[in-house]
């Protein structure tokens, strides 16, 4: 396997690692923030979902323009309630960054690279992969200690 081809299933792996922190959890367990800085796990799975997937890949990289319906001003709120439908939304944006992926190389550039990151710059596929990649796993990580928080289950990586 190659590089971008050991990229992509590392993407994988942070993905199911998010789904495997708040998998089982209730709508009241979703939606609770149990941290200082007052987020929930659906929260964080909510910014994944339009911050990380929807932005990067198909905003930024494909330049596909969101449905403002289903496009919260704010990703990192969640209404109590709409824990579970967060999580499901989360599945059917990583297929869809998932489908964006699939169809370009590791050396395509970004699309529609936004003003407000400056001259700060991810150069093609490759390097937008690498940072989703570390920030899934950033969360991933603060979702496995809430979930320990919530009901002592502890996430751990056997392969």
């Amino acid at each position: 396997m190659d590089q971008f081809g050991l990229l992509c299933q590392s993407l994988g792996q942070q993905r199911e690692h998010v789904l495997a922190a708040v998998e089982g959890l209730d709508e009241t367990q979703l939606t609770t923030t149990m941290v200082r800085s007052n987020w929930s796990p659906a929260e964080v799975v909510s910014h994944l979902t339009f911050d990380v997937e929807r932005f990067w890949f198909r905003g930024v990289f494909a330049g596909q323009a969101a449905n403002r319906d289903d496009d919260p001003k704010d990703a990192w709120v969640v209404a109590p309630g709409d824990g579970l439908a967060v999580v499901a939304r989360y599945r059917e944006e990583c297929e869809l960054a998932d489908e964006v992926i699939v169809a370009h190389a590791a050396t395509d550039v970004p699309v529609a690279w936004p003003d407000h990151f400056g001259s700060w710059r991810l150069s093609n596929l490759y390097e937008i992969m690498l940072h989703v990649v570390t920030e899934t796993a950033q969360h991933a990580g603060h979702l496995d200690i809430v979930r320990e928080m919530i009901d002592g289950t502890q996430y751990m990586v056997l392969s």
